[in-house]
């Protein structure tokens, strides 16, 4: 569910009578009210609880059965002491022992080595910072801070709680942590946007102040923050490595343990044996029938599906979602540093109406258009930025003529709710002294202020003729996968000279100098490649018939060719932008626009229109919407793995039944998700797909293995306590049988099923949702006959070879028959 704030859209005056303080703080008595009756101003760290994942597999009460059959064992042994037929299940008891201690300590080993596999979360530093009691300024620990205290921002400060702005002296913040933009943010008292993630006038929790300072009122603490809240849910909460699946399994086995043992007993007493030997017998049944091979193979195929992602560079966050990792039939994923690398890079200009590109820039050719790029340097500085760094980087990569002389007098970073950013320069020529105003940004913004265009070095009046020329160019430009970053100049009349104050006043929207009838100068086009390798990963799911979604806030044009390039979009497919009255049953593909779609969330049967398509891509598209498109493939019974890298992907990453971040996101989207990519790489998805799948193939062949020895155990019993002789002794007998579990289980650990996994199609939730199915059954009962046959066979081949033949114990052979038919009847 998406984390709502109404703070920023209330009066000062209001939220102050709401949150009960005054603009002079709060007095030393109500904090230390508030402070008692308030939580903390941290977020806990996630600390695994000891003893989780014993009871969490359902181990502790295994472990309690088999050691109260030990004492017993131990406890029948001194009662009889020195009777024959108690004194030859001696070494038997021994085993029994020494088996049971080794498990514990094994068990306890590899409880001791998952714990350590995971990563635990350092306490964040603790550090001071001032409010205001009594109208005093003191220093006092951040973690004490309690909702109304009124707290001064400082440069370099960590904003410590959610903070409402009530005063700013040219505050900046840099909000990269919490939203994934490296554009500053200028704060202001007066204004608010009416989406909380991009509001002028908050301060939240985890990001940084660059510059300025100001006063602000706390109206969250500790978990109640943004980012508190989704870190919330794991809070408090041990870490549950189980499945409700592998719990059940092992419910099922001891159950048939249980049984197993009655019946010994009771078949003990049919042949008429004595109330101890039966006893023995019945704990010797439930000994060898528990699900001792399975704990085993549960537990170590957990540390080894933890190491194994761990070596891939993946960090698993919570481990039952291996559950759902299995089952995905939908990815979705976000495009920017998901699909994309993330990292724009100057591809070519357009200007003069002709267009400049290249894939790797020569200095020859580049340095020919100096004029635009002198523009774009000028429009880029003055504040740090993604885009002031990748333009000077380009600029300083081709040694373009330094711009000396240029002196900066006014600038106005970029502003997420204008689209743009302006800065005004002092000349270097004498001769004319008017100061020049450089802009860049959105064309759709930038475009409505222009007047003229530049062409060949003159000005001209824009008509609408050139208008729609221009942006016929923009969006031709943009089908092809380029941003395009527009810039426009203006030179300012003589009286806005070096002296004049410059404003855009306190909501960045009161220009206090023309902005207006500007020149339209050309466009910069940025690129973000694809991730090497990702056409290859979508062929790769789809052959696991797993389907992926591209889910971007972009413009739908550059989605398309993204799409386009990736696989994601067939390249003869017939493609449709998808508007609310379009019809789109004709279409092979289709591209939804997702501000289009705000009313219509609760129309299921228009969003099964859409998500019925077998390619579809959704562009333009704010959190909240990303949040509902999971939803609704939720809703149609999907299992859906959601995959991004910033903070707007949050809400979607919780809802998701796997939520998987990339190692350089947002800690908002780290706090939601599930697993962590840190290598950033989106073919590990495949990996950690085909991994859960190995865990859960170690798991059914587990299941299934142990079944089969029980057949196998229960026949060899039947043969016991018919008076059939034996070639081996119990000792030899409970040695071979913790060989073979131990064999066994190393033996599907260790091999590398990841190759039949990769080329499985099948994904039904017949095939990956239960571990003891008919199919499983019926394998193990004809592995167990298998066995138990081959082992007959020896049996009466070797006792031949010794001189003794069936026919001279055929009397107790004709009791078995007798009894196996009387029961069957």
């Amino acid at each position: 569910m998406e984390f709502k704030i109404t703070a920023h859209q209330t009066s000062i005056d209001q939220l102050m009578e709401d949150l009960q303080t005054k603009p002079s703080g709060l007095t030393l008595l109500e904090r230390e009210h508030r402070l008692m009756t308030t939580h903390p101003n941290h977020i806990p760290s996630f600390i695994i609880q000891k003893g989780t994942l014993l009871r969490s597999w359902g181990i502790l009460p295994i472990v309690a059965i088999l050691l109260f059959v030990v004492v017993l064992q131990w406890v029948l042994y001194w009662v009889h002491y020195g009777t024959a037929e108690v004194a030859l299940d001696t070494d038997a008891i021994v085993i029994v022992t020494l088996y049971f201690i080794i498990m514990c300590i094994f068990l306890s080993y590899l409880v001791k080595k998952i714990n350590s596999l995971f990563a635990r979360r350092a306490h964040p530093t603790i550090s001071e910072c001032t409010v205001l009691i009594d109208n005093s300024p003191t220093l006092v620990n951040e973690t004490t801070l309690v909702v109304g205290d009124i707290i001064q921002l400082k440069p370099g400060m960590l904003v410590p709680a959610d903070i409402r702005i009530i005063e700013s002296n040219f505050l900046v913040l840099d909000t990269s942590k919490l939203t994934g933009e490296s554009n500053p943010t200028r704060l202001y008292a007066s204004s608010f946007d009416l989406n909380h993630w991009c509001s002028p006038n908050l301060a939240l929790f985890g990001t940084l102040v660059l510059k300025g300072n100001g006063l602000g009122v706390v109206f969250n603490t500790g978990v109640d923050t943004l980012m508190g809240s989704l870190d919330a849910s794991r809070v408090n909460q041990p870490l549950d490595f189980s499945s409700e699946l592998v719990n059940n399994t092992s419910n099922r086995m001891m159950v048939v343990g249980f049984i197993s043992s009655i019946a010994v007993f009771a078949l003990s007493f049919v042949l008429h044996r004595d109330l101890i030997s039966s006893i023995i017998a019945a704990s010797m049944a439930i000994f060898v029938s528990f699900p001792k091979g399975i704990v085993f193979g549960y537990v170590i195929s957990l540390a080894s599906y933890i190491e194994k992602l761990e070596k891939n560079n993946n960090i698993c966050v919570k481990n039952e979602k291996s559950e759902q990792l299995r089952k995905a039939t939908v990815i979705c994923a976000d495009k920017t540093g998901t699909l994309t690398n993330n990292k724009l890079s100057v591809c070519g200009v357009w200007y003069d109406f002709e267009e400049y590109s290249w894939s790797v820039p020569d200095i020859n050719e580049v340095s020919a258009h100096s004029d635009i790029f002198q523009i774009a340097k000028l429009a880029s500085c003055g504040y740090s930025s993604r885009m002031d760094k990748i333009i000077t980087d380009f600029y300083n990569e081709i040694d373009f003529p330094k711009l000396n002389g240029y002196t900066q007098v006014f600038s106005m970073p970029f502003s997420n709710y204008l689209k743009y950013s302006v800065g005004i320069y002092k000349q270097p020529h004498k001769e004319d002294n008017r100061l020049y105003l450089v802009m860049m940004g959105a064309l759709e913004r930038m475009l409505v202020h222009c007047k003229y265009i530049k062409i060949n070095g003159e000005a001209k009046e824009i008509t609408d003729e050139i208008q729609e020329r221009i942006l016929s160019e923009y969006h031709r430009i943009c089908q092809t996968g380029v941003m395009c970053l527009t810039f426009c100049e203006y030179y300012l009349d003589e009286c806005y000279d070096i002296d004049y104050t410059f404003s855009t006043g306190e909501n960045n929207r009161d220009f206090n100098f023309p902005i207006e009838d500007i020149t339209f100068v050309g466009f910069v086009q940025l690129l973000d490649l694809p991730k090497k390798g990702i056409s290859e990963t979508i062929d790769d799911l789809a052959c696991k018939n797993i389907k992926v979604i591209m889910i971007s806030g972009d413009h739908n044009m550059i989605s398309r060719n993204i799409a386009e390039r990736i696989g994601l979009i067939s390249q003869d497919s017939h493609t449709t932008i998808f508007r609310n009255d379009d019809d789109t049953e004709e279409c092979d593909s289709l591209v939804v626009i997702g501000r289009n779609l705000k009313d219509t969330f609760e129309n299921d049967e228009l969003w099964d229109e859409i998500l019925d398509h077998k390619e579809v891509i959704f562009s333009e598209c704010n959190p909240n919407v990303k949040n509902y498109i999971v939803m609704h493939l939720k809703r149609r019974g999907e299992t859906v793995i959601c995959i991004g890298d910033g903070t707007g992907d949050g809400p979607a990453l919780q809802t998701a039944h796997v939520g998987i971040s990339m190692g350089s996101g947002t800690d908002i989207a780290k706090e939601a998700s599930d697993y962590v990519l840190m290598g950033d790489n989106f073919e590990s998805v495949v990996t950690l797909i085909d991994e859960s799948r190995e865990l859960f193939l170690n798991w059914r062949n587990i299941v299934q293995y142990s079944i089969s020895l029980l057949i196998v155990y229960a026949l060899a019993a039947l043969m016991v306590l018919m008076d059939i002789p034996l070639p081996l002794n119990y000792t030899t007998l409970l040695l071979g049988d913790l060989l073979i579990n131990a064999l066994f289980t190393v033996n599907w650990i260790l091999y590398d099923r990841r190759n039949s996994c990769h080329h499985s199609k099948e994904n039904s939730n017949e095939t990956w949702d239960k571990l003891i199915t008919l199919k499983t059954i019926a394998s193990s009962i004809k592995t167990g006959l298998i066995l138990f046959l081959g082992c007959l066979f020896v049996y009466f081949t070797v006792f031949s070879l010794h001189g003794i033949y069936p026919v001279e114990y055929h009397e107790v052979i004709n009791d078995l028959i007798i009894l196996i038919k009387t029961t069957f009847v």
